[in-house]
C-alpha cells in the first residue's frame, strides 16, 4: 500500500528473524564442538597415561547406576502436575513412544537388510530409536522456543529414559551366551535383571510427579550436581573407548554411515510428515505445532552419549557404540544446525 512505515516494520521483523536464526546456528555448533572437546580430553587423557582405558568400565558405571538415574528423578521432581502440563506429557510420551516405535520398526529392516546378527543387532536397534536429547536437545528446544519448549523437551527426555532403560536395556542385553558359569543376562531367562538401578528411578520419577512428592531444596540440590556429570563422563568414556579404533576404518564402516543417516535424515522426515497433517488440522486429531517442533528436535539428535556406558555396563560392544556417537554427532554438526534454521522459520 505504499506505507514507508509498514514496509519498514516488515523488513525489521524479517531481519530479527533472520538475526535470530543465526544466532541460534552459532549457538548449536559450538554446543556440539564443546561435545568434541570432551571426548577429546578422554581421548588425550588416555593416550598420555593419566587415565586407563580399563577406567571406562568403572566410569560407565556411574554413569548408569548414579548420574542418570539423578538425572531422571529431578526432572521429573522439576514438573507441576496441572491440567495443561498432564495433557502437555500425555500428548509428548504419545508422540516420542509412537516416534520410538517407528524408528524401532526402521531399525529392524535396517539390521536385517545388513545382516546385522548377534548383540551388535541390539546396539544398532538403540542407535535407530534413542537420540541425544538431553545435552543437545535441550539448549536448541530453549533458544528456539523458550522456557515452554524447554518444558516440553523436559518430559520428551523423561518419557525417552523411561523406554531407553527399560526397552533399551532389553535390547542391549540381549540374549548371551554363559561365560564362566555366570547366569545368562537374557531378562526373560532371569527376571530380576529387570529391577536395575535406571528401570527403578525411573518408575520412581513417574510416581514423584503423579503424586508430587516434595522435594527438599538440598536433595534437589544434590541430584543435578550429580546429573550434571552424566554428559561430562559419558563423553570421557567415548574418548577412551576411541583410543582402540581407527579413524579410517571409522569412516569406511557402511553400517554406522546407514544408521547415521537413518538417524539423522530418514526418520525427522517420517516423524515430520506424519505429524504435519495433524498439525494443520486435516484428521480429527490435532496437536500443537510446538509439539511437533519438540519432536523434530528430538529425533534429529544423534545417537545417545550414554549407549556408550550401557553397552560397558552390560556386556554389549563399548567400542562400536563409542564409535557410533562419534561418527553420528559429527555428521550432526550439519544436520542440526539446518534442522534448527528450518524450525525457526516455521
Amino acid at each position: 500500500d505504499g506505507n514507508p512505515r509498514r514496509f519498514d516494520a516488515t523488513f525489521n521483523c524479517r531481519s530479527n528473524k533472520k538475526r535470530k536464526a543465526g544466532s541460534i546456528y552459532i549457538m548449536v555448533v559450538w554446543k556440539i564442538l564443546g561435545v568434541f572437546l570432551i571426548v577429546f580430553v578422554g581421548y588425550g587423557a588416555c593416550k598420555i597415561g593419566w587415565i586407563p582405558t580399563e577406567s571406562s568400565k568403572f566410569l560407565s558405571r556411574i554413569v548408569v547406576n548414579i548420574a542418570a538415574p539423578c538425572v531422571i528423578i529431578h526432572a521429573m521432581a522439576e514438573q507441576e502436575l496441572s491440567g495443561d502440563n498432564l495433557n502437555a506429557l500425555l500428548v509428548v510420551a504419545l508422540v516420542i513412544s509412537g516416534g520410538t516405535v517407528l524408528s524401532w520398526l526402521i531399525g529392524l529392516g535396517a539390521t536385517a537388510i545388513m545382516k546385522v546378527g548377534g548383540r551388535e543387532r541390539g546396539l544398532y536397534l538403540i542407535f535407530s530409536m534413542f537420540s541425544n536429547n538431553g545435552f543437545l536437545g535441550l539448549p536448541v528446544s530453549y533458544a528456539l522456543f523458550g522456557a515452554k519448549g524447554l518444558f516440553l523437551m523436559t518430559i520428551a527426555n523423561c518419557v525417552s529414559a523411561i523406554l531407553l532403560y527399560t526397552w533399551g536395556v532389553i535390547l542391549i542385553r540381549g540374549k548371551q551366551e554363559k561365560t564362566g558359569g555366570t547366569a545368562p543376562s537374557n531378562w526373560k531367562e532371569n527376571p530380576r535383571n529387570f529391577f536395575s538401578v535406571p528401570i527403578l528411578s525411573s518408575l520412581a520419577g513417574i510416581l514423584i510427579f503423579l503424586f508430587q512428592v516434595p522435594m527438599p531444596g538440598a536433595v534437589g540440590d544434590v541430584l543435578l550436581s550429580i546429573g550434571n556429570m552424566m554428559t561430562p563422563l559419558s563423553m570421557i568414556v567415548i574418548g577412551l573407548q576411541l583410543t582402540e579404533s581407527r579413524p579410517a576404518a571409522l569412516i569406511k564402516n557402511h553400517r554406522l554411515l546407514i544408521l547415521t543417516f537413518l538417524r539423522l535424515f530418514l526418520i525427522p522426515a517420517l516423524i515430520f510428515a506424519i505429524l504435519f497433517p495433524l498439525y494443520l488440522g486435516l484428521v480429527p486429531l490435532r496437536i500443537p505445532g510446538l509439539v511437533l517442533a519438540i519432536s523434530l528436535v528430538n529425533f534429529m539428535t544423534p545417537f545417545a552419549a550414554v549407549t556408550v556406558a550401557l553397552a560397558e555396563e552390560y556386556g554389549n560392544d563399548p567400542r562400536l557404540a563409542a564409535e557410533g556417537v562419534f561418527l553420528s554427532t559429527l555428521f550432526s554438526m550439519i544436520t542440526i544446525p539446518l534442522g534448527s534454521l528450518f524450525l525457526s522459520g516455521l
